[in-house]
């Protein structure tokens, strides 16, 4: 695992864990996810998942360059990693705030590379951790950002840039929700820790739900390849 993950490391490449029908690794690259959500009770594995990930990014900084920008209200296992953020969020005018300036950047980035003047391997991985279910209602539902949103995880979704929704409501999305959380539901850019029967943010057939009626243990996940649903022993560190 470790050899892999030097392979991989400069590509934003994290393993994630082991599909359990193929027994493959499964990876997922953050710097090609414009946008990825993760649902799951706190006892379910999915802080120690989280936890996981921003450490392996942290770790590996200096060979795949990284500005964190860390959006929590609480005082959790999160904070944590705020001496590690380029800014720590802790209200709605600064996450506005957070929002504006990698969409800044971006637009920098975008206007040199198409006309060849960047070498983008070089530039930092924006990555905003969203770890608030009110942050990211909120945010997601200011009508006057909706542009801004689509361009950084649509536009803009080559210039390394990630969006982590480290808590994400398992609720319906109705059609009338805001920009970021219709594309999560509409990408099913998830991994959800918990049975499937019990997953509401994203419609699953009685048929899929059937198929994986047995129950998960601590850390198991599932995530979509696709449509197709996967489930995986994730990575991840003890809390």
């Amino acid at each position: 695992m470790k050899q892999y993950g030097k392979t991989c490391v400069k590509t934003y490449e994290v393993p994630i864990g082991l599909d359990f029908e193929t027994i493959s690794l499964k990876t997922l690259p953050i710097n090609k996810t414009p946008l990825y959500g993760f649902i799951g009770e706190e006892d379910s594995g999915k802080n120690s998942y989280v936890c996981y990930l921003l450490d392996y990014l942290i770790e590996n900084r200096q060979e795949a360059p990284l500005k964190l920008y860390l959006a929590d209200e609480t005082e959790g296992y999160m904070s944590k990693y705020s001496q590690n953020a380029e800014m720590s969020i802790q209200s709605m005018d600064d996450l506005m705030s957070a929002f504006s300036e990698i969409h800044e950047t971006l637009a920098k980035r975008y206007a040199l590379y198409q006309k060849k003047e960047l070498d983008l391997t070089k530039e930092p991985l924006l990555l905003l951790v969203i770890n608030s279910k009110n942050m990211l209602k909120s945010a997601s539902s200011d009508k006057s950002k909706a542009e801004m949103y689509k361009d950084i995880i649509g536009k803009y979704r080559d210039m390394k840039v990630s969006i982590l929704c480290t808590d994400v409501d398992n609720v319906p999305i109705l059609f009338t929700a805001g920009e970021l959380l219709k594309n999560l539901k509409d990408t099913k850019s998830v991994m959800f820790f918990d049975d499937v029967k019990n997953m509401k943010f994203i419609e699953i057939s009685s048929l899929v739900a059937k198929e994986y009626k047995k129950p998960i243990e601590y850390s198991d996940a599932y995530i979509f390849s696709g449509d197709r649903l996967n489930k995986l022993r994730t990575i991840h560190k003890k809390n």
